[in-house]
């Protein structure tokens, strides 16, 4: 074994522990959290193949496996795609069809098919035989990937504009951007390795090229394995909103629902909550979610995101005029307001006051 074999062998046993915690998961949306858990076994398995790679003398059983096990390449960009859209709930009628997704790893294992029964000799025949089918294959593959990663991002950015109306915070989208950019990241040294194998079959275009893949796509499991961990939340989260029954308001006029919403927003704080959703809000001013929405577009012009960290944004300036928040962060402010990360309070802070919040904390002082 060498040193990139004992990365790999790390990458591995980080897939395998994630893959076991995901699956076990009682919380969350399942179904999603088995698509995940299933995508990070692929990527575990792929480069549980490449470590037989790494291992001498390689054996023809060994070499079989290996064969069979590529046609996994197919199935990252596929997989990643059905776990965004079970978790984000994407409408059924904008889905591609389930075997449009298998189509590509089923013809790929029909043009394998004679590596099966080869024997030694006819093995390394079949293998010289197909090289040319074998780049194109992985042309196909990388491009294939690509396109559900383009698609990926779509979904995502898509659920990010939607979840502006119905969340005060977008949880774990730094997770979901983690997925894609290991996947696009690996497709990209793919890419690279596929360049170096024409200028450059031997030596540094054979190391910096295909090798890189393996040793950047291990690395990025093990981030993966401890991003996780410190986050567990992304695998027990689920953007299912409860559904609430609306309540009869009495009201139907849109300027008194806005001085209803006001008044509980004043005398109650809701947007210390840092998980605070429309639905959560509608249930507790009694509005259902469409008025509770129209009243804060049309009477506040803006949506459900902007208008309930407008409050927390009040709130941290109120905190940080008294005396006994000096032993206090800025950050810890931010959370007693009922922001959930930095990023996000400092995005809300800059884009509504056009000030950071030490620009602001240090001309608050200063007036002082």
């Amino acid at each position: 074994m060498n040193w990139l074999s004992v990365l790999i062998i790390f990458g591995v046993l980080q897939g395998t522990i994630l893959v076991f915690a995901i699956s076990r998961s009682k919380r969350g949306n399942k179904k999603a959290n088995r698509l995940l858990s299933n995508f990070i076994l692929i990527i575990t398995l792929t480069l549980l193949g490449r470590y037989f790679y790494t291992v001498h003398p390689l054996t023809l059983l060994n070499a079989k496996i290996l064969f069979v096990g590529d046609f996994i390449i197919f199935l990252l960009g596929p997989m990643l795609y059905l776990y965004l859209l079970e978790l984000f709930r994407v409408n059924p009628n904008l889905r591609i069809h389930p075997a449009v997704h298998i189509l590509p790893s089923v013809i790929y294992l029909v043009i394998i098919f004679p590596f099966f029964t080869a024997d030694r000799l006819t093995f390394l025949k079949l293998s010289n035989d197909y090289l040319n089918v074998f780049t194109g294959i992985e042309i196909f593959a990388v491009l294939q990937n690509l396109a559900y990663i383009i698609l990926c991002s779509l979904i995502l950015k898509r659920y990010v504009g939607e979840s502006d109306n119905q969340n005060s915070s977008v949880p774990q989208i730094k997770f979901y951007k983690i997925l894609l950019g290991i996947t696009l990241t690996g497709l990209i040294f793919w890419s690279l390795s596929l360049g170096f194998r024409f200028f450059d079959p031997e030596g540094a275009g054979d190391y910096f090229g295909y090798q890189l893949v393996w040793i950047v796509l291990s690395c990025a499991m093990i981030v993966l394995g401890y991003y996780t961990l410190l986050n567990s939340e992304i695998i027990t989260y689920d953007t299912t909103a409860k559904k609430y029954e609306s309540k009869p308001t009495g009201i139907e006029n849109i300027n008194e629902l806005s001085l209803k919403l006001e008044k509980i927003m004043r005398e109650s704080k809701p947007y210390l909550n840092p998980k605070l959703t429309l639905a959560g809000l509608s249930e507790m001013s009694g509005i259902n979610t469409h008025l509770l929405s129209r009243v804060i577009n049309e009477k506040h012009n803006k949506n459900f995101f902007a208008f309930i960290n407008s409050y927390r944004i009040e709130e941290f300036k109120k905190i940080i005029e008294n005396d006994e928040s000096k032993h206090l962060t800025l950050l810890a402010v931010a959370y007693d307001a009922g922001f959930n990360s930095k990023t996000t309070f400092n995005t809300a802070f800059k884009k509504l006051t056009n000030q950071t919040p030490r620009e602001y904390f240090k001309l608050a002082t200063n007036e002082k």
